[in-house]
C-alpha cells in the first residue's frame, strides 16, 4: 500500500504522482492489472471488492490518499 496526499489522479493528460508511480511499477515487472488505485472504488462496496482482492492477492499494490484508504 502506497499513501499519497499529493498527485491524485484526474483523468487528464498532466503528470500526476498515481500514474508515475504505477509506470514506474510496470516497468519493474509489476502486472498492470495488479496495481490498483484506491480512487477507482467509487462506492464502499467497490472498496470492500478491491480490499479483497488485496487480501487474496490479486491486487499487489494499492495506491491511495490517507482519507480515502
Amino acid at each position: 500500500m502506497v499513501f499519497s496526499d499529493i498527485g491524485t489522479p484526474t483523468g487528464k493528460k498532466e503528470f500526476n504522482v498515481y500514474s508515475f508511480l504505477k509506470e514506474e511499477l510496470v516497468k519493474k515487472g509489476i502486472p498492470r492489472d495488479e496495481i490498483a488505485f484506491i480512487h477507482d472504488a467509487k462506492n464502499d462496496k467497490q472498496k470492500e471488492e478491491l480490499f479483497a482482492d488485496m487480501r487474496a492477492g490479486r491486487k499487489r499494490v494499492l495506491i491511495g490518499s490517507t482519507s480515502m484508504m
